[in-house]
């Protein structure tokens, strides 16, 4: 079982996760150049407060949803566990992160398409997707670009990976 440190976590802080499945190892290798080192990261989300614990707002298969924090301690066969958690210093202004908070929880109440478009795009360059919906990690780039912060040289370009995110320079990391 992996512990995340709560007390080091704040609302809009990334979370890079990783799984034992067919599909992470294929992430993996075309992010990484690796199979089965399982310190990549195949996923990413966005944390928030939810109540007394942490949430995660995440690009799953049916849209933008939130899952608790807790499923990402658990470590086995299938199931995703945390890699890293990142900061964006963008969020340390008080008033942004609440308002990119706020936003957050609304888009998971209205509910955001998957954008299965996009993970085509990524290996296949040819086919270009919509920029309304989004996969995991394009999600983290488009509030962080919203908010006047973007996560690569040329913003236009959505490709970013959750291993890039991983080894981004622009984000801190707070948990390993």
């Amino acid at each position: 079982m992996i512990k995340i440190n709560r007390a080091l976590l704040q609302d809009m802080d990334y979370i890079i996760t990783t799984s034992y499945s067919f599909i992470s190892d294929l992430i993996r290798y075309k992010t990484s150049g690796k199979f089965f080192d399982q310190k990549i990261g195949t996923h990413a989300g966005i944390i928030f407060r939810d109540g007394k614990d942490f949430s995660v707002g995440e690009m799953m298969p049916r849209g933008l949803e939130k899952n608790p924090l807790s499923s990402y301690e658990q470590k086995g066969f299938l199931k995703s566990h945390a890699v890293c958690i990142l900061r964006n210093p963008i969020y340390n202004d008080q008033n942004l992160r609440l308002d990119a908070t706020t936003r957050l929880i609304d888009d998971i109440k209205i509910g955001i398409d998957y954008d299965y478009k996009g993970i085509a795009e990524y290996i296949i360059p040819q086919i270009k997707d919509k920029d309304s919906i989004f996969y995991c990690s394009e999600l983290i780039a488009h509030y962080s670009l919203e908010d006047g912060y973007p996560l690569c040289d040329n913003p236009k370009e959505d490709d970013i990976t959750p291993y890039g995110l991983q080894i981004n320079k622009r984000l801190n990391k707070i948990w390993i």
